[in-house]
């Protein structure tokens, strides 16, 4: 790798369940991230982002919210009636 450069890499459900297992077991954060080899702010902030009201983190739910595609949120071209981003049409 480059002098430099950074590399994103993305949590895989592998990641998740250990984050998972790691609160589980009464893990601090920085010990999950120590096993999981991201940094402690991105174990953080996937804890916070994918926390279940009344049942903590659950490493499928996260998995399965972190791959849904999002809603596509740019404008219609009046003229196509297509989005500008992804060709689609409204239905």
């Amino acid at each position: 790798m480059e002098v430099g450069k950074k590399s994103y890499t993305q949590m895989t459900l592998a990641v998740r369940e250990e984050i998972s297992r790691g609160l589980a077991a009464g893990l601090k954060q920085g010990a999950i991230a120590r096993a999981t080899g991201f940094s402690s702010g991105s174990v953080g902030r996937q804890i916070k982002r994918y926390r279940v009201a009344d049942i903590g983190y659950r490493a499928h739910w996260a998995q399965t919210q972190a791959t849904m595609m999002p809603p596509c949120k740019s404008v219609m071209k009046p003229s196509t009636r297509r989005c500008t981003c992804c060709r689609a049409t409204p239905s």
